[in-house]
């Protein structure tokens, strides 16, 4: 059996049982620290342990003590080559959002002119709608009498 005929684990019941297994820290010796917490172990109290550059993606040679790494942060030219690629993608896509945000302000504006136009006619037609509306009740009120007096006269033909 090779590494290669080795399938990883992703169902999250068994994920998270195994981050609860307890292990011991080699390089400190510590023991009884969850799996899943491992890591945070290994950053916070480790300083010892060996660690890459977060810029190592971008080639970045240096590799040393945890406790280092801060201290070589600060002046490693790849990462900060890493925080002005980072910049510059956040530009171009403040530049994109600044772009749609200037679209939609002209497309506001033009809906704003257009419902200023529309918005007399709208009155009119509520207006209308009212009058209608009120001609509508008394047409009822006038089929309502009407056929009042309708029954009335079939109760007069009828006796």
């Amino acid at each position: 059996m090779t590494m290669n005929d080795l399938i990883p684990i992703t169902e999250r019941i068994v994920l998270n049982m195994l981050d609860r297994l307890p292990v011991k820290c080699t390089v400190r010796g510590t023991m009884n620290i969850q799996r899943g917490s491992f890591e945070q172990h290994a950053a916070k109290f480790c300083s010892k342990l060996n660690v890459n550059c977060p810029a190592a993606d971008l080639k970045c040679p240096w590799s040393g003590s945890n406790g280092q790494l801060q201290q070589h942060i600060s002046i490693c030219a790849f990462e900060q080559m890493q925080l002005q690629e980072t910049n510059q993608c956040l530009n171009a896509h403040v530049e994109q959002l600044n772009e749609a945000l200037y679209h939609e302000k002209i497309r506001l504006k033009d809906l704003q002119t257009e419902f200023q136009q529309l918005e007399p006619s709208i009155l009119e037609d509520r207006a209308q709608i009212n009058q209608l509306q009120t001609e509508l009740q008394y047409e009822r009120e006038d089929l309502t009498r009407i056929d009042e007096r309708c029954n009335k006269q079939e109760i007069q033909i009828n006796q």
